[in-house]
């Protein structure tokens, strides 16, 4: 596990806690072990670097105690209570421009349409510490999981 994610899950907030995995494009997991294709060439430490950031930045934002990150807990956290279980983590494809700020946002969409508009108030505009390494692949896929 490491540093960047041990951290997020440690943190605790209104949610308890967000737990932040990459996935997709770098070929990475952080639960339990899963079937997984293996790229050829591994991604660039560089690359693998900045979306821990991400990753790290995004859990970030959507543990802000008003506004649209609020609306996205309270649904995720109704969705377990209704579930009694852990939900499914959301899914995120994240697109971020040369100067570092969160231009697109892919996800697989909630029923409650307030809530998808909250995903995207959240995370897009934002501006994340630094700008992508050069010729780095994306989206980045960021799986978000909401904590005990």
């Amino acid at each position: 596990m490491t540093k960047s994610l041990m951290k997020s899950r440690g943190r605790r907030t209104g949610l308890g806690g967000w737990a932040v995995a990459l996935a997709g494009m770098l070929g990475l997991s952080f639960g339990p072990a899963q079937a997984q294709s293996v790229a050829p060439n591994p991604a660039p430490a560089e690359w693998m670097d900045y979306a821990h950031k991400v990753s790290d930045a995004v859990s970030i934002w959507l543990e802000e105690e008003d506004g649209p990150a609020l609306v996205v807990r309270r649904y995720l956290g109704m969705a377990r209570t209704e579930a009694l279980a852990e939900p499914e983590p959301l899914t995120l494809k994240v697109w971020i421009d040369a100067r570092g700020r969160v231009e697109r946002l892919d996800f697989a969409p909630f029923a409650d349409a307030e809530v998808n508009q909250a995903v995207r108030d959240a995370l897009l505009g934002r501006t994340l510490a630094a700008a992508p390494p050069k010729d780095m692949i994306q989206p980045l896929r960021i799986a978000v999981q909401p904590g005990e």
